[in-house]
């Protein structure tokens, strides 16, 4: 999906007063998933220095693929980018040397991540990953993509 169109949808979904709140962050989830190639989405929440997942989204038939660990997930490399405060991806495995062991025993080999902001303080995380290689690296307007969420 091109960035333009990724922007039209984002545009969309967030600007339909008949969604509700619950829909229109399926819509989301399920966007990013397709901007960003990836099959599962997941949010999520910092709450009193824990990170708490409150809503995972996979794309089709994904969540027989996915085997990660969701507290391995969770509690590294949402910690990684909120440590980071900037966004965390890879789609190249060994990129991140320190949490090779990790990532191969939670089965993703594509990761991209972003604080959630909401109203000025720190949310939680929105993550997307996939147990596939990414063909392409991630982009500049990748980046800039997640940060709008």
């Amino acid at each position: 999906m091109s960035h333009e169109k990724a922007l039209e949808e984002l545009v969309s979904i967030t600007s339909n007063q008949e969604l509700t709140l619950k829909k229109k962050i399926e819509a989301l989830l399920l966007l990013g998933n397709k901007r960003f190639q990836t099959q599962c989405a997941i949010i999520n929440k910092l709450n009193k220095n824990n990170i708490e997942p409150t809503l995972k989204f996979f794309s089709g038939d994904s969540k027989k693929h996915l085997t990660f660990d969701g507290l391995a997930l969770k509690n590294k490399l949402s910690k990684l980018t909120l440590r980071k405060g900037a966004p965390l991806f890879f789609n190249d495995l060994p990129s991140l040397k320190k949490e090779t062991t990790l990532l191969s025993s939670i089965h993703i080999k594509t990761y991209l991540s972003c604080p959630l902001k909401i109203q000025g303080g720190v949310y939680g995380v929105i993550s997307f990953c996939s147990s596939d290689f990414r063909e392409k690296p991630f982009s500049k307007k990748d980046i800039i993509f997640i940060k709008l969420f």
